[in-house]
């Protein structure tokens, strides 16, 4: 009936609940075989999806039929086959990845296939089975291991932009409430959009910084500002000492003796709910996030002179984003909620990052790569930037005292000319 095209028997396949049998064994195996033109209003490989959310098993025997059209020398076939392939493979219902690796290997090398649009399928069911099969170890490494390849190398700015928008998406969006699965979004993954903002193409350096530094806000400053937040404009001081011990290194201060023996005892209000900022999980997110204030900063090395947009585009991030103005979407619960970061929870995030910066430029770590023909000079441009945003406002400040002052003196007056 397939064969001939009888596209009720295949709508009754598609539908039904119960198996059938050995029939879906020679209509699986069948489908990889089935010339395109005798399906004129059916598809093949949605019919093999459908079977197998049925039944996973009938696909032991035909899905390396299926597999073998990804060598296909028919595009449009073998992003049909991409599909379909990706779609069993993120499948949160079973573990098609891990029962048929072989297939699964042949199938991750198809985002280096030379058709644009399958490398970007692949980049969406890649982000998908991060996302799925989170606790599918081996699964994800591999699928990560193409995103980097495809974030560093693919041929396509469109594809490499896109790898970018996705990855960041997905990473911002990740739920820190502590329910559910995490994506399994890896450190790699993560630097390898960091290093995109020495791109030589304007748009992918804009779009890498600007992600990241979203990123950075919500997922890395607003976590580890949490006691601090909840403490308030006037949180208590040892909250606040508490929060730079445990995330600024302090070993290039000459500290007094007292704050070398250990953390200060809390005289902080029993009510404050305390959010623990040490362990496995701090250092997780430490190894994910850190990096990026460092990247934002090295992106002041570009000039008004080379790159006005991305320049423009750092003061904002440095304003607006990092830290915040700020409208931080914070998760509570079920439901999302805008929340200003107090002025004291600004001040402890900037003393964060600017201890950061001269902890890795004074160390020269070689695991960071500057933007800048030198290595760690993040510090360096970020004391340039702000500096230079100093100077502006004093000017500023000058002008209008000077035009309040002519202002007050009559008009067309020799003084009030010699004024202006």
């Amino acid at each position: 009936a397939i064969l001939n095209g009888d596209t009720n028997v295949m709508s009754n396949i598609s539908s039904s609940e119960e198996p059938i049998g050995a029939e879906k064994g020679t209509i699986v195996a069948a489908a990889g075989c089935i010339p395109e033109k005798v399906l004129p209003s059916a598809d093949v490989w949605s019919i093999i999806y459908e079977l197998h959310r049925i039944s996973p098993q009938i696909l032991t025997t035909v899905i390396g039929t299926v597999a073998s059209s990804l060598q296909s020398p028919d595009e449009e076939k073998r992003l049909r086959v991409t599909k379909l392939l990706g779609r069993l493979f993120y499948s949160k219902t079973s573990n098609i990845g891990t029962n048929f690796h072989a297939c699964y290997k042949e199938w991750i090398r198809r985002s280096m296939d030379m058709d644009v649009k399958i490398r970007d399928i692949m980049v969406k069911c890649l982000l998908e089975i991060l996302k799925n099969k989170a606790n599918s170890e081996n699964v994800c490494e591999e699928a990560s291991g193409a995103l980097v390849k495809m974030v560093t190398s693919d041929p396509s700015i469109d594809v490499r932009i896109s790898c970018i928008h996705k990855i960041c998406d997905v990473v911002y969006s990740i739920n820190n409430s502590g329910t559910g699965n995490k994506p399994a979004i890896s450190v790699p993954l993560l630097r390898a959009i960091g290093n995109r903002v020495s791109s030589k193409n304007k748009k992918e350096r804009l779009d890498s910084v600007t992600g990241l530094a979203k990123i950075y806000h919500r997922q890395y400053i607003v976590q580890k500002l949490k006691n601090v937040q909840d403490g308030g404009e006037d949180c208590n001081i040892d909250i606040i000492l508490e929060t730079i011990q445990n995330n600024c290194d302090l070993s290039m201060y000459k500290l007094s003796k007292k704050m070398k023996r250990g953390k200060r005892k809390s005289s902080a209000s029993p009510s404050l709910a305390r959010v623990s900022t040490s362990g496995t999980h701090d250092h997780e997110i430490d190894e994910k996030y850190k990096f990026i204030s460092k990247k934002v900063f090295d992106c002041a090395f570009f000039t008004d002179a080379t790159d006005p947009i991305m320049r423009n585009r750092v003061v904002m991030i440095v304003d607006d984003v990092l830290l915040g103005t700020g409208t931080a979407a914070v998760k509570e619960g079920s439901s999302t909620s805008n929340k200003t970061l107090t002025s004291t929870s600004r001040a402890v995030g900037l003393a964060m990052i600017v201890n950061y910066l001269l902890a890795t430029d004074e160390g020269n770590d070689g695991a960071e790569q500057s933007t800048s023909s030198e290595s760690g000079t993040s510090y360096k441009w970020m004391c340039s930037l702000f500096i230079q945003r100093a100077k502006l406002q004093l000017a500023l400040k000058a002008y209008l005292d000077s035009k309040s002052k002519a202002e007050q003196l009559p008009n067309g007056s020799e003084e009030r000319n010699n004024a202006n």
